[in-house]
């Protein structure tokens, strides 16, 4: 049998990032970071897809020991470019004044929307959901160019997968709570008209599968909303991203929302851990503020 050294000679290794490499990123530019924020999701879903082949194969036999070396190195490339990015994003106000403090956040997030998002093309909230593809009815139609980021539609999947995950953080509160918000609504059938909108445009092939039931019954399926209440927190974090980033950039908080200022609309949340309610002009009179030290209250 193989020990680790007799792998790494057999067939290399990650070396860790020597100070002059951390060192040069601070120079990188806008365009490698998002190509390195692509290439850190890829090596995960990678690293994840040998973890599941693994153990597919230890339920037959005892496999090869390369999977384990495999899935051990393809971890260490991982945490060596989170460990790159984590460098570059340091030299970034929105990461040292805000969100190194906002449990779930993390440097690949971080980077991956300000190498993304020009803040002085940016001018709302709802420029920037859009931008993302988060709009409701947003979806690629043939022979008609696309209005959003694919690039950053995929990167804030991965940041909604991030906040599921992330126990006792502000934004898998937001999650937490609103799907139980669409749970309530979705068992008063509240959704039987876009179930069955669903049942005409697809074809399932399994009619007893719970999915399908689901959206027999008039119901949304579990999966269903599950993406809405992550969808939902997603977004809510874009708004906090933006009014952070914003102001920032700016030396001033960004426009209060058209439906907040002129509709009268009371629904606004400030970004966890970001300004206390009693200092944040943007937190008026009658303006609902669920913001507490960083948890919805």
């Amino acid at each position: 049998m193989y020990d680790k050294d007799d792998m790494k000679e057999v067939f290399g290794g990650v070396d860790k990032l020597s100070k002059d490499i951390l060192q040069s990123m601070q120079s990188m530019t806008d365009k490698e970071v998002k190509f390195l924020v692509q290439t850190y999701y890829i090596i995960q879903e990678t690293r994840i897809q040998v973890s599941n082949r693994y153990q597919a194969l230890l339920k037959e036999q005892m496999p090869n020991q390369f999977w384990t070396w495999a899935f051990n190195e393809f971890e260490k490339f991982e945490n060596q470019i989170k460990k790159a990015l984590k460098k570059w994003v340091e030299q970034q106000p929105i990461w040292t004044e805000w969100a190194v403090n906002v449990k779930g956040l993390g440097p690949i997030i971080i980077a991956g929307m300000v190498a993304y998002v020009d803040i002085n093309k940016i001018n709302s909230a709802g420029q920037l959901i859009s931008y993302a593809g988060l709009v409701p009815g947003q979806e690629r139609k043939r022979n008609e160019k696309i209005k959003w980021n694919p690039d950053v539609k995929k990167l804030c999947f991965n940041i909604g997968e991030v906040f599921v995950k992330s126990s006792n953080s502000f934004y898998q509160d937001i999650y937490r709570r609103r799907k139980e918000y669409e749970i309530g609504k979705n068992n008063n059938f509240d959704y039987k008209d876009q179930a069955k909108g669903i049942l005409r445009k697809k074809t399932f092939k399994d009619t007893n599968c719970p999915t399908y039931k689901a959206y027999a019954s008039g119901k949304l399926s579990d999966g269903h909303i599950h993406m809405r209440a992550k969808r939902y927190a997603t977004k809510m974090f874009l708004s906090h991203f933006f009014e952070v980033y914003y102001t920032l950039s700016h030396g001033k908080p960004p426009p209060m929302p058209y439906v907040i200022d002129i509709l009268g609309h009371k629904d606004y949340v400030a970004p966890p851990e970001w300004i206390k309610a009693e200092d944040n002009p943007r937190s008026q009179p009658g303006c609902r503020n669920e913001y507490s030290r960083g948890m919805i209250v």
